[in-house]
């Protein structure tokens, strides 16, 4: 990009040229002060176009990301607090609607400034969508269930990259881009209203019992089914676990003063936070194979579609854990390679493999720790942990800077830390097919009943 020219003020064009000849240095060399012109092939609008970020403002857009990442830490742990005091549905119906208003807003942004900052909040409401609605598509259904849920919802994330691709080639301006996409919000929202219900888990929680039970009579008209007096029963066993929590009043401080509680969320913690370190690295490392960027984004939304399906499939058959495992470590194979491999061929083939692993546990960890963290802290804990998985992402790119010293240095550290989390995932309990920990109390007995998990599991199949 050419941000200075020569000064020739003062001087004729012959003189110009021949001093140019002469000695080029000798001329002064001044800003640009005339506009510049862009290569609208690939792009026919962009921020960078119509807010002339570049040369002394070149650097903006990555401040803007950054202030991106910023506004998902405080929505991931916002979003917990606020689903936890006032209810799934809530957060849901409040982050949707901010959404909508904030992408209408974006596209009539008049300065980068204010670009920045309502993509700051736009971040603080996509990241509270997607952790709520994993946490309630959990609570809705029996845990043979959760499988399918999780597959659902993480195959949703991937028709969204490659319906955003789509969408992207088609529209031809960054702003209509954001106006259109706020206006299939609003739609959602409508609809959102009237489908979407309480988790009645939460509402047995805040000693909502009665509440609850209509909510579970609807999913029973629904599906066609009635409640019977022993499923009724077990609402009301239920309700007294609950109680029984409540009069505890459990907290953040009991997790702190739980070594259990300890260990497991650093652990957790680190987990999550290679996870997406390894997620993001795997992306920004493909990307630069010479591909057309929409395509880029389409083939890579594509590929996670059949990751999750395959981390469902398998997780419900071999365990969490031992999917998890098998994942980071099959991983944390492919980035060795791919630095010492020359063929630039099979270094594609072997990066798009780690991100098909890296996929495959990105879904079964977020399903594996809402099986493992109690109901009454649920989405604060999950909130904690998206925080982590944010510094992640926030950490994959400076790695990356990492190539100046060896070519292959930034993948090696994506495979050593892959490594390093699938070795620590065995120190985690199993949680296939066991009801979701209502206490901290249920959180503890996850390690004493892992071998009898096990056993069932082998009774099964």
């Amino acid at each position: 990009m050419q941000c200075q020219k020569y000064n020739v003020s003062g001087l004729n064009l012959e003189t110009a040229v021949i001093s140019g000849q002469n000695n080029l240095t000798s001329l002064e060399k001044i800003p640009c002060d005339e506009g510049w012109i862009f290569d609208k092939t690939t792009f026919p609008s962009s921020v960078v176009y119509d807010f002339q970020l570049v040369c002394g403002n070149e650097y903006l857009p990555n401040v803007a990301q950054s202030g991106y990442f910023v506004g998902s830490l405080i929505g991931t742990f916002a979003t917990g607090l606020t689903s936890d005091l006032f209810g799934r549905r809530k957060a849901i119906l409040l982050n949707l609607a901010l959404v909508s208003i904030v992408g209408i807003a974006i596209s009539f942004s008049p300065n980068f400034i204010i670009y920045m900052v309502l993509r700051f909040f736009t971040a603080i409401s996509v990241q509270g969508i997607s952790s709520v609605c994993y946490t309630l598509g959990n609570e809705l259904v029996i845990p043979s269930k959760r499988i399918v849920v999780m597959a659902i919802l993480l195959v949703s994330s991937g028709c969204g990259y490659v319906t955003l691709s789509g969408m992207a080639k088609l529209i031809s301006t960054w702003k209509m881009l954001h106006l259109t996409v706020a206006m299939f919000v609003i739609i959602l929202l409508i609809i959102a209203c009237f489908l979407v219900p309480e988790s009645p888990r939460w509402l047995l929680a805040c000693d909502r019992s009665s509440d609850a039970e209509v909510v579970l009579r609807k999913m029973a008209n629904g599906n066609g089914k009635q409640l019977t007096e022993d499923f009724t029963t077990k609402v009301s066993n239920t309700t007294a676990n609950l109680q029984k929590a409540n009069e505890a009043k459990e907290n953040m401080k009991d997790v702190i003063r739980s070594r259990t509680g300890i260990f497991m969320g650093i652990t957790l913690s680190f987990i999550w936070m290679v996870m997406s370190l390894t997620f993001f690295g795997h992306t920004l490392n493909t990307s630069s194979f010479g591909i057309d960027p929409y395509l880029s984004l389409c083939f890579f939304g594509a590929i996670e579609t059949p990751a999750f399906f395959s981390g469902m499939f398998l997780t419900g058959h071999l365990g969490r854990k031992n999917i998890v495992f098998a994942s980071f470590i099959l991983g944390g194979i492919c980035c060795c390679l791919v630095p010492v491999i020359a063929l630039p061929l099979w270094k594609l083939l072997f990066a798009v493999a780690g991100k098909f692993f890296v996929a495959v546990t990105y879904g079964t960890v977020i399903l594996w720790t809402i099986e493992m963290v109690p109901t009454s802290m649920r989405n604060r804990l999950i909130g904690l942990l998206a925080i982590s998985a944010r510094v992640g992402g926030i950490i994959a790119p400076m790695l990356l800077i990492l190539e100046d010293i060896w070519h292959g240095l930034p993948v090696l550290v994506f495979g050593l830390l892959s490594f390093a989390a699938g070795f620590l995932c065995l120190l985690l309990p199993e949680t296939t097919d066991i009801s979701l920990p209502v206490t901290m109390k249920d959180t503890k007995e996850l390690y004493r009943t892992e071998k009898d998990v096990v056993k069932r599991s082998e009774e099964r199949y």
